[in-house]
Order: C-alpha cells, then structure tokens, then sequence
C-alpha cells in the first residue's frame, strides 16, 4: 500500500500531501467546497446551502463520508483536511 511519502535522509518525509488535497478538492462541487470548512458545524448546512435542512443533513453526511474515504489509509489524514480548508479559503477569495 502507497502512503504517499518518499524518505529521504536524515528521517525526513517528503509528503504528497498538498497535491492529494488539490485533486480531491478538484473532484468537489461547489456546493460541497462551501460546505467543507464547516463540516463540524451542522447547524449552519442549510443556511450555507440554501436548502432545507433534511437535505443539507444528506449533503453534509455524504461530504463526511466522502473525505472519510479519501483519508481513511492516510497516515497524514488531518494535513490533508487543513490543505482542502485552505483551499476553500483560497477558492471563496479570502
């Protein structure tokens, strides 16, 4: 299994973790690229949304679910998460 690290000397790690984050965060929607830095507030999916909340909830829990996958072997899972954030930053310009 590829845990997407190359050693290199003195221990190091040269990860490929930013460039994972920019395919999976390519693969998003653009209502899941709103939604993805607020996954851990469920209160705010419909607003974020603009739609009910029974669908904001199966948004929200399918986007879970979907990162869940993406970093489920990743021994570097939190790195990539912050790496899709930023990039939700970067894409709404802030």
């Amino acid at each position: 299994m590829t845990t997407g690290f190359a050693d290199v000397a003195g221990g190091e790690r040269t990860e490929d973790t930013a460039l994972r984050a920019h395919l999976f965060f390519d693969g998003l929607t653009m209502a899941e690229r709103r939604l993805l830095p607020f996954l851990a507030e469920p209160q705010r999916w419909s607003v974020l949304l603009d739609v009910g909340p029974s669908v904001a909830r199966v948004a929200g829990q399918s986007l879970i679910e979907k990162v869940r996958l993406a970093t489920v072997d990743d021994a570097d899972r939190d790195e990539m998460v912050m790496e899709l954030v930023r990039l939700c930053v970067r894409a709404d310009g802030s």
